[in-house]
């Protein structure tokens, strides 16, 4: 219930805005970001990857004894640990600190590169498919995510090397930031749609008859670094963990995203239009769809990866109904996007996939701390901090 109580005045802020555009209505957006804020901020004991977490800040050592190397982390997540520590602060009010920064990037950048009145329902589609996998478990992938959102107006600007200064703030978060440093000058170059076509369709008999490659090269990857290396003992664990070598199968989403990626080539200059950063978002959308068919091998890393580029659909399907001129037409077009965010939510909200254990009930640091809500016990059972030392790469 919790959990649709936010959709709800996120969806109700996104029609309100729509119907009064007008006037400005920054209470909206308070009351929007003061939710995810402290939805994600003031978890306890709730998220996947909660209890490692928790395990880390726990066992990281004050600034007094600063060590840049605990559970194979990055430095960048590990010192804000230390720092955190010698305050004295429990772990939740690192959660909190991030989730500020964290969304007010989000927010902000949000306003700048989608058109003002379809503010909310990039908001709304964040919140429905990326939100609990980043902001409520992923944290470190979550802060290098958003600041890697950000540096787009510089790919915009043509300034690469505030574009390399944000990447690699990214990667003292996750490491896999780096490899956006590969994809600047794709991301700003404008494809021929021949060459869109090509590409989407050699994935897609990757997809079908299970080309492999990736474990290929991720084991000639971890071959170039000394055994004990960081990126040596990633690499392998990609190659031979049985959870990091789950395919990804054919579901519904996949020809939703292709449709739409069609559609978005179909209106490319209607949808320039809408914003100056389109080309970009496209470009990141059209990296989103190929990860869906060439990282088919691992769910794990085609998720992970995707990430960075999953944001473009949150910003391309509010620059969709800019197209649309009828009022009445838009409003029923957002009904419909509405009732795809309820889809990607339903089993948060009806409470039928036991993978959704770690988030239901929704537990809050603060009515915990004060006797107002009772632990789950059934949680420490899923994960153990004790023994769950490591966070997936």
């Amino acid at each position: 219930m919790y959990y649709l109580i936010i959709w709800l005045i996120i969806a109700a802020s996104a029609l309100f805005y729509f119907l009064y555009q007008n006037k400005k209505k920054y209470w909206l957006s308070a009351l929007c970001y003061t939710a995810l804020v402290l939805t994600a901020g003031l978890r306890y004991e709730t998220g996947t990857d909660y209890f490692a977490y928790a395990y880390t800040y726990n066992n990281t050592p004050t600034l007094a004894s600063f060590s840049p190397v605990v559970n194979d982390m990055e430095i960048g997540y590990i010192f804000l640990n230390s720092l955190f520590r010698t305050t004295g602060a429990d772990v939740n009010i690192l959660f909190l600190f991030i989730s500020v920064i964290t969304t007010f990037i989000l927010f902000r950048s949000f306003q700048a590169y989608i058109p003002r009145q379809f503010f909310f329902v990039g908001i709304l589609l964040y919140y429905s498919t990326i939100y609990l996998g980043l902001d409520m478990s992923g944290v470190r992938q979550a802060i290098a995510v958003t600041v890697f959102l950000f540096s787009l107006r510089y790919v915009f600007q043509g300034r690469f090397w505030c574009y390399f200064l944000c990447i690699l703030v990214s990667s003292l978060f996750h490491q896999s930031a780096l490899l956006l440093l590969a994809f600047y000058p794709v991301l700003k170059v404008r494809i021929r749609p021949s060459v869109l076509f090509t590409l989407l369709g050699i994935g897609i008999l990757i997809f079908i008859f299970k080309i492999t490659w990736l474990h290929t090269l991720l084991e000639y990857g971890a071959s170039l670094f000394t055994e004990d290396s960081l990126i040596a003992r990633k690499l392998t664990t990609y190659t031979s963990s049985e959870i990091f070598l789950r395919n990804r199968i054919f579901s519904p989403a996949i020809p939703f995203y292709v449709m739409l990626f069609i559609l978005a080539v179909i209106m490319r200059r209607q949808l320039s239009e809408q914003t100056p950063y389109f080309n970009i978002i496209f470009n990141l959308f059209f990296l989103f769809v190929l990860s869906f068919f060439y990282l088919y091998e691992s769910l794990d890393i085609s998720f992970r990866f995707g990430y960075y580029f999953m944001l473009s659909y949150t910003l391309l399907l509010p620059l969709a109904l800019g197209l649309i001129k009828s009022r009445r037409h838009v409003i029923v077009a957002m009904t419909v996007i509405f009732m795809l965010s309820v889809y990607a939510m339903r089993d948060v909200f009806l409470e039928s996939n036991k993978q959704m254990m770690m988030y239901r009930p929704y537990q809050n640091y603060v009515l915990i701390k004060m006797g107002l809500q009772h632990r789950d016990a059934k949680k420490n059972t899923i994960i153990n901090p004790q023994t769950h030392k490591s966070i997936n790469p």
